[in-house]
């Protein structure tokens, strides 16, 4: 299937920029004695920013990706890739969330 190998490729670098997302916030909630409130805040806030950029770049290649193939969820021909599709979902649910109470957790 030529169209879930280049959602794939397309999601690789994605997978990268959402992994320093997530380790970039937790050096800031971590080291919050070390590096101080004002600091520690602004490492968050780069941290939320390049999660979000990351979860822009995931939705839009998913919404792409099943744009090509709308029946990717219901056309037996396609059940070995039901899963990553969900699941690809499931991902973006939850950087949402992640992205919502890292904000949350910034501004209060």
């Amino acid at each position: 299937m030529t169209e879930f190998m280049q959602f794939a490729d397309k999601t690789k670098d994605v997978c990268m920029y959402i992994t320093s997302g997530l380790l970039v916030i937790a050096l800031a909630s971590f080291t919050k004695g070390i590096l101080g409130n004002i600091t520690s805040k602004i490492v968050k806030l780069s941290g939320i920013i390049i999660l979000g950029a990351a979860a822009y770049a995931f939705v839009k290649e998913l919404k792409d990706f099943l744009t090509d193939k709308p029946d990717i969820l219901t056309n037996p021909k396609y059940s070995e890739f039901k899963k990553n599709t969900l699941m690809s979902c499931a991902v973006c649910i939850v950087l949402l969330v992640t992205i919502i109470y890292s904000l949350y957790s910034l501004l209060f």
